[in-house]
């Protein structure tokens, strides 16, 4: 008997992990769980027969999370997801739960975390400092050449290419003699003059040879 009446006993155990989305809400203050912040959660069972998937989560902000006995007494391992949580969270989890039974970090360190939180809000909003005139590396090149730096230009290499082009030296063109220009038109005449009479032979030997073909079919 005294075994059926512990399988009744309704069955709690904690984790902690980081939330995976933003639907949560916290059980202490009532507000809403940021996605991928840390929360603890307490998970009801009404007894052993019940299957763990009708289970019911309370989640907490993990500073809104008060310190339950079973914790204070168990092995830190076995609170379910703290060896999957990143090590500074580890540690934090460890100092908290240190404090006993009830205790909240918001009680115990909630001051300190709002002081430097407000420490590093107002170091964002303060304008930062320009750099003075006096503490930029001083040019010495402009009292030994005379010249600023800043009016020199740098050179423009379109501008150069522009001038490279424009200076290529034009080559003089080759006017030849009036007797060698009468004697490459003779040349050029007579090359002419050989390639029509070269057709001309090549079409009469192509119409012989069509009638020679010819007579044989006749």
């Amino acid at each position: 008997m005294s075994d059926v009446k512990g399988a009744d006993k309704p069955i709690i155990t904690y984790c902690v992990e980081y939330a995976q989305s933003q639907t949560s809400k916290c059980a202490t203050c009532n507000r809403t769980i940021p996605n991928k912040s840390l929360r603890c959660g307490e998970i009801f069972r009404r007894s052993k027969k019940e299957k763990k998937q009708l289970s019911k989560t309370t989640w907490y902000h993990f500073k809104c999370f008060p310190v339950p006995e079973l914790l204070t007494k168990l092995p830190i391992e076995q609170f379910r997801g703290y060896p999957a949580i990143e090590e500074k969270d580890q540690e934090r989890i460890q100092k908290l739960l240190k404090l006993g039974k009830g205790a909240t970090w918001n009680e115990h360190f909630g001051a300190q975390d709002k002081k430097k939180e407000a420490g590093a809000e107002e170091e964002e909003s303060k304008p930062k400092k320009k750099k003075r005139d006096e503490d930029k590396p001083i040019d010495m090149t402009a009292g030994l050449t005379g010249q600023n730096p800043k009016s020199l230009k740098r050179p423009n290499k379109q501008a150069e290419e522009k001038v490279a082009k424009k200076a290529k030296p034009v080559e003089p063109e080759v006017k030849l003699p009036k007797s060698d220009m009468s004697e490459v038109a003779s040349i050029s005449k007579a090359i002419q003059d050989s390639l029509a009479t070269s057709k001309k032979t090549m079409a009469l030997l192509e119409s012989k040879k069509k009638k020679k073909v010819q007579e044989k079919k006749d």
